[in-house]
């Protein structure tokens, strides 16, 4: 299994790895020299999970892969394409609002059980939680041109597959989020390291998963 994974890493575009990791590194930055709690990072998480949405759609849009399942049927695939598009968009858009209240309650909501209020909540839209945010959009962006486009994955891609990917990468990596944030609140006093090590284990996750994501074959991809 490493041997393959370390095969297709070979044939993967350097550039998109490179950025993807540099822009990983800015939450850990944060923690360290700028006070950044595990909320902060969170958020920042939440961030790129909207840009994987983001460039999940131009994706659906542009894929031109053949669906051996739909050929039979009545609709347009131009027609197929906007509704995918428009159901990811509820779907997806449910998840991402569950998620980001879920931030929001646990890091910066103080509750007394009669007047709730946000608290801290100014970290959030600062200078460098807004550079990692761009980071984040400028590496999936490389990504996007380097491998979908320059690549000509698209020209394989299937609307109904791409549909579901930010799940498959996203849900790996909050199960890390979930297993150190219990190491957080279990030790406050240590959260710089629990949150160094949740950096440190996305970054692995993310290039195996992209790695494994932009290493399908053709023939694969029409699954």
């Amino acid at each position: 299994m490493f041997k393959s994974i370390k095969t297709a890493y070979n044939q993967i575009p350097i550039l998109p790895q490179v950025v993807l990791v540099v822009t990983n590194m800015i939450p850990l930055l944060g923690v360290w020299f700028l006070g950044w709690h595990a909320g902060i990072v969170l958020a920042i998480y939440w961030g790129e999970t909207a840009v994987i949405g983001f460039y999940a759609i131009f994706k659906m849009i542009r894929a031109e892969g053949t669906d051996p399942s739909m050929e039979n049927a009545d609709m347009d695939s131009d027609v197929r394409k906007i509704f995918l598009v428009i159901l990811f968009n509820f779907h997806f858009g449910l998840f991402m609002l569950v998620h980001l209240v879920l931030i929001l309650f646990l890091f910066f909501v103080s509750f007394d059980f009669s007047t709730p209020s946000l608290i801290a909540i100014g970290p959030i839209i600062s200078p460098a939680v807004l550079l990692a945010m761009a980071g984040f959009f400028l590496s999936h962006g490389i990504s996007y041109n380097t491998n979908y486009l320059a690549g000509g994955e698209y020209k394989t891609a299937l609307p109904r597959r791409i549909m579901f990917q930010p799940y498959r990468r996203v849900m790996a990596m909050h199960i890390v989020i979930i297993m150190v944030g219990f190491l957080v609140f279990a030790y406050g006093e240590y959260q710089a390291i629990g949150v160094t090590l949740l950096v440190i284990f996305k970054i692995l996750l993310d290039l195996r998963a992209h790695t494994k994501e932009h290493a399908l074959k053709p023939e694969q991809q029409q699954l």
